[in-house]
């Protein structure tokens, strides 16, 4: 009898061992993919910050060259209604490559895509699945401090000020 239970014990301590072992494989093979499929992120991360800010852009020059205040707030609108429905389409990509990749950080890309402006601008209804990513992903290093306040700050409504500043932390230029 005493052979049986050594025998369920040691294969209970194996199977906790197991999986204790792909817990720490599946961490790691975040990266991996990563790294792997970086070059393929590089593109599909460009093309969701290229739709996110050329919308964005048009608008501006929309406003500088609108003449007649009733035709420029129905190009507004419309406006508005396309991007409101791309910004939904990028933070869905932008939560699914987090959640497969980890946060596509500029470090981490190698490249200046700023893809954290995806979640800047998601609509509302992805408040907190959101809040839930950025916090599990700035927690794993992997989404840089500044850019976790903007979008913490976006998600909260955009009161006051993103962040404050440190004054500690601010350098006398005389010196």
């Amino acid at each position: 009898m005493k052979s049986f239970s050594l025998i369920v014990s040691c294969k209970c301590l194996g199977f906790f061992c197991l999986l204790y072992v792909i817990s720490c494989n599946k961490k790691a093979s975040k990266e991996e993919l990563f790294k792997q499929d970086r070059s393929i992120l590089i593109v599909q991360l460009q093309e969701l910050c290229n739709l996110d800010q050329n919308g964005r852009l048009f608008l501006r020059e929309l406003e500088k060259d609108s003449l007649d205040a009733k035709l420029f707030q129905v190009k507004k609108d419309s406006f508005w209604k396309i991007q409101n429905k791309i910004d939904s389409q990028n933070t869905e990509k932008l939560i699914a490559i987090t959640k497969k990749y980890g946060f596509p950080s500029v470090q981490r890309l190698g490249k200046p895509i700023p893809a954290w402006l995806i979640f800047q601008h998601s609509p509302i209804k992805y408040r907190n699945e959101v809040s839930q990513i950025i916090t599990d992903e700035f927690e794993a290093d992997r989404f840089p401090s500044a850019e976790y306040e903007m979008v913490k700050w976006h998600l909260q409504g955009r009161k006051g000020f993103p962040f404050t500043i440190n004054s500690d932390s601010m350098q006398n230029v005389e010196e």
